[in-house]
This record gives structure tokens, C-alpha cells and sequence, in this order.
């Protein structure tokens, strides 16, 4: 017996039809595993010391031995003030930062507050040491060492020395 044509065509986008539905229920069962993905968005590193938030922390210099300056963004997400020492580990001594409750502070040379560094001993495209100290808890991060190479940096490393 022969299955007329129109029939066949119907099992068939029913069928289909089936697989669609059934293939594409996966995805309301199945969590969406790039939503709780901690990444960097940019050039720079993370990380959190205590309830202060460090986002996107780089190191700033025109070459190796030049003066430098961490440019980073730092967030107390706690209701108390937060003294934050912070040494760049091949750069001169460390710095206090103090953050008021629920302050957000950016650094860098076009930033009111700079975190300055005055001989780098790192090549521009390694990474330096960074640690961060707030209260209990300490961070110690790999920063990257940024030139003025690629814009917009290139405005931030020429200004650096005016800030030194």
C-alpha cells in the first residue's frame, strides 16, 4: 500500500516538529554555565582583600626602570572605613590608601589619587606583584605591565611623570 504524499509530508514536519520541541526543552532544564563566570573584562586583574573589590588593576610605565603607576578600581563594600596598604613588589615602598564606607576610588595618573611607583624594575608585557593589605586579609595579585604602546594607555604613560 502506498502512503499518499500529503501524509507523508504531515509525519514528517511532525516529526520534525517533535525533535524541535523536545531538543530545544534542554536548554529551560540546563543552567547556563557562563553566567557565574568570574573573568576580567579587560587588560587587568581581580580580586577582593577583605570587602574592598579590586577590579582591572594594571601597572602603567614608559620602560623598564621608568617611573609607574598602578591604575586599578577599588571598591569598599562595607559600611566601616578601610585603610588599604598597597606595594607594587618591584616598584619603591608602600602606600595607604583609606576608603571611606561604601567608596568607590580610582587609580592612576589622571586620577586624583595615584599609587606611584618610582623606578619600575619590570619590562613592559611581564607581570609585577602587587599586594594588597586591608585589615585580616591580604591579596597578592600578578598585575600586568603596561607601555603607552596602544591608545588609551598612551595618554596615561605621558602623564605619569608630570604626577611623579
Amino acid at each position: 500500500m502506498t502512503v499518499p504524499h500529503s501524509s507523508r509530508t504531515v509525519r514528517l514536519a511532525a516529526l520534525a516538529a517533535g525533535a524541535g520541541l523536545a531538543l530545544g526543552g534542554c536548554s529551560a532544564f540546563s543552567p547556563q554555565t557562563t553566567t557565574n563566570v568570574t573573568y576580567a573584562p579587560s587588560d587587568g586583574v581581580q580580586g577582593e582583600v577583605g570587602p574592598v573589590l579590586v577590579r582591572n588593576a594594571i601597572v602603567l610605565t614608559a620602560e623598564e626602570g621608568a617611573p609607574g603607576s598602578l591604575v586599578t578600581a577599588l571598591f569598599n563594600t562595607s559600611d566601616q572605613p578601610v585603610q588599604l596598604v598597597v606595594d607594587v613588589q618591584n616598584g619603591a615602598g608602600a602606600q595607604t590608601l583609606d576608603l571611606e564606607a561604601g567608596e568607590n576610588l580610582f587609580l592612576g595618573p589622571q586620577a586624583e589619587e595615584q599609587v606611584f611607583v618610582e623606578g619600575l624594575d619590570v619590562m613592559p608585557g611581564l607581570t609585577t606583584e602587587v599586594t594588597f593589605i586591608g585589615g585580616d586579609s591580604s591579596l597578592n595579585l600578578r598585575v600586568p605591565v603596561l607601555d603607552g604602546t596602544l591608545p588609551p594607555y598612551d595618554e596615561l604613560v605621558a602623564d605619569i611623570g608630570d604626577q611623579g
